[in-house]
């Protein structure tokens, strides 16, 4: 019979490891996940009190950005008499704290976090493969909404990025794994994830190379470039081609017809900055951004009939007014704050793992605001599954580390 701690250590490590995998390859995976960490909390309970308290310098503030979230939410569907299952999507942050007490508590080896990373897009490719080979789907994203599977390969593939290591082996699977999710990404065809993907790679390439002069980094990024340019020549590349209909469909919106991706996305934040402007301190109400648009003669056929923004900030502020710029800020900058300081700490006490863990954190916070910017974070579960159970994994990850390092 194996002894207690090492069975209590394999539920935290194998949860670290099938997160990826889960979120990227398997039908319900969010759900499999979010089940499964409540459970195994649940299972491992004992002492759990004090450990939230010998690590309040993690759980307090990551509790308090949680809590502001829900009670933000919460006034919200008390002033607009909504329903209860409004808050259902805001309520998975709590996942960011109980996957983060779970890692604290029992411990998980934080190697299994970035074996899952590449084995999930492997596998995601994998699934993307088939369903253009034999499906023939043009924007293939393993049963989840495009945008969302897409955000979610990023986010997955930084995290990958930053693995520790600078042998050759490590610099191979970091950059193999940055390579595959980016051909993803091309096939996906989902210009924001892309963005997010690209934008982090930029200042994480010195982190992955430590020591690289100016020079050597110029010369990485044109490299980059170049590959990124000979990729979007291809015949068939759907990321391509709707980069390319940029131009053309803000033209058809400034004609009047709205009806395309970029032209939906103007007339939602048209209409929402409307709705901020007529109800700024209490918005239109948590997860009403629907209504804007539902009841206009065109829907539900026309691509802009849809239950959000297709913006974090839009979204927040229309239907939550100015405290939605706070659920925000609770949301993405207090995560931020704490890899940070994270960050800082094990750079002071000359701690490679614990830097690259701080810093996964702080690239998966800043895709997701990336991404944000043409999607809502909150609209989806399996986003907001993905986006907190990252943090919190992480948050976990680093703070164990911490612990091991300075003890």
């Amino acid at each position: 019979m194996w002894p207690d701690k090492f069975r209590q250590l394999t539920v935290a490590s194998l949860l670290v490891l099938a997160f990826p995998i889960l979120l990227l390859s398997v039908p319900k995976g969010a759900s499999v996940f979010l089940v499964a960490t409540i459970v195994a909390l649940i299972a491992l309970r004992h002492g759990l009190t004090e450990t939230a308290r010998a690590n309040a310098a993690v759980v307090r503030p990551l509790s308090l950005s949680i809590l502001t979230v829900l009670l933000i939410c919460l006034a919200s569907i008390l002033h607009f008499d909504l329903g209860w299952n409004t808050i259902d999507n805001p309520s998975r942050m709590i996942l960011a704290l109980l996957a983060c007490l779970l890692v604290i508590h029992r411990g998980a080896d934080s190697r299994l976090l970035w074996t899952g990373a590449l084995i999930g897009l492997i596998a995601a490719a994998c699934v993307i493969a088939w369903q253009v080979a034999v499906l023939k789907m043009e924007r293939p994203s393993a049963g989840l909404p495009p945008i969302v599977f897409a955000n979610m390969v990023a986010a997955i593939a930084l995290i990958g990025f930053v693995r520790p290591g600078t042998d050759l082996r490590s610099h191979a699977l970091a950059w193999g794994g940055l390579f595959l999710a980016a051909g993803i990404l091309i096939v996906n065809g989902s210009r924001g994830p892309w963005m997010a993907l690209v934008i982090t790679t930029l200042p994480l390439i010195p982190v992955r190379h430590p020591g690289m002069r100016l020079p050597a980094y110029l010369g990485i990024v044109l490299g980059l470039s170049l590959l990124i340019a000979l990729a979007f020549t291809l015949p068939g590349v759907e990321l391509a081609k709707r980069f390319q209909d940029i131009g053309s469909e803000i033209e058809r919106f400034s004609a009047g017809d709205a009806d395309s991706a970029v032209g939906a996305r103007l007339l939602m934040w048209q209409l929402g900055l409307q709705a901020l402007l007529a109800h700024p301190l209490t918005g239109i109400g948590l997860n009403q951004y629907g209504q804007l648009l539902m009841n206009l003669p065109q829907c539900p056929t026309a691509q802009f009939c849809v239950k959000h923004g297709h913006n974090d900030l839009m979204e927040m502020l229309t239907t939550l007014g100015l405290p939605g710029i706070v659920l925000l800020a609770a949301m993405f900058a207090m995560p931020a704050i704490l890899f940070w300081r994270m960050r800082r700490a094990a750079r002071e006490r000359i701690d490679r793992v614990g830097e690259r863990l701080a810093v996964a954190g702080l690239a998966v916070v800043m895709a997701t605001c990336i991404s944000g910017l043409t999607q809502v974070t909150l609209a989806h579960q399996v986003n907001i599954v993905f986006y907190a159970g990252a943090i919190g994994l992480l948050l976990g990850l680093s703070a164990q580390q911490a612990r091991a390092s300075s003890g």
